[in-house]
């Protein structure tokens, strides 16, 4: 009887135990590379344009390939993949340089890979690349977000009267018409300056220490808009 019951128990056991999903499959040994890993360029889906090679899965989503250089010296890849409108970010872990993902249709997206060699003591990382998810019956594509570069996102200094705000605008037609600003210290803040044609602010004024929140709404010549993810930094 003791027996069974320990039988018993060592199947529920293997039965319960999970295997993590997009994991790259064991090594034993025969993917064993070390060394410097190389550069490498992404490939597809393109930079600022819009995907269209995408595998049809339903009216809101498709199957989109993603596809890479291969480095010297890289046996493992982690792809990381971000919806720019929710920010949400999937993790893919695979070891060849091609990757197959589920994305929603008619969205913007960025991503890039990071190329590691077996022991994970070396790695390489791509340029982040954006693209759109073609979507059904979409004419226009609004900008991409704009990208903060300055002050970064959590920077914190010494108060001073002023500060200058920097951000990096694209767009899949390059037809960037303007710029609008907001600024505060509201995690809601308001719109200080519209249409701007550059894309930075000099000379905005602080009026005291602490939390300072922002965004940048890019508009394009055709009326679209698209808005960048709230920045903020801290001055004492």
């Amino acid at each position: 009887m003791r027996a069974f019951i320990s039988v018993c128990v060592v199947l529920l056991l293997v039965g319960c135990s999970k295997k993590k999903t997009d994991e790259p499959a064991p090594d034993n040994g025969t993917n064993n590379v070390t060394g410097t890993i190389g550069s490498f360029a992404l490939i597809l889906p393109a930079k600022n344009e819009v995907c269209i090679t995408g595998a049809t899965v339903s009216d809101q989503n498709s199957a989109v390939t993603f596809n890479w250089g291969k480095p010297t010296n890289a046996s493992r890849y982690e792809v990381r993949i971000t919806n720019l409108i929710t920010q949400v970010e999937k993790i893919k872990l695979v070891t060849s340089n091609s990757v197959t993902d589920t994305l929603q249709r008619g969205i913007p997206y960025s991503w890039y890979v990071s190329a590691k060699n077996s022991d994970n003591k070396q790695v390489s990382t791509s340029e982040t690349w954006k693209f759109y998810n073609a979507g059904l019956a979409i004419n226009t594509y609004a900008p991409f977000p704009a990208d903060i570069t300055a002050p970064t996102i959590a920077k914190v200094f010494n108060f001073t009267s002023s500060v200058d705000l920097s951000w990096a605008g694209s767009a899949v037609s390059n037809n960037i018409a303007g710029y609008d600003v907001y600024f505060g210290t509201s995690a809601t803040p308001p719109l200080i300056k519209s249409n701007i044609t550059v894309p930075y602010l000099k000379g905005v004024a602080l009026s005291a220490t602490g939390t300072y929140y922002w965004k940048i709404v890019t508009r394009d010549a055709n009326g679209n808009t698209s808005a960048s993810m709230l920045a903020w930094f801290i001055s004492n």
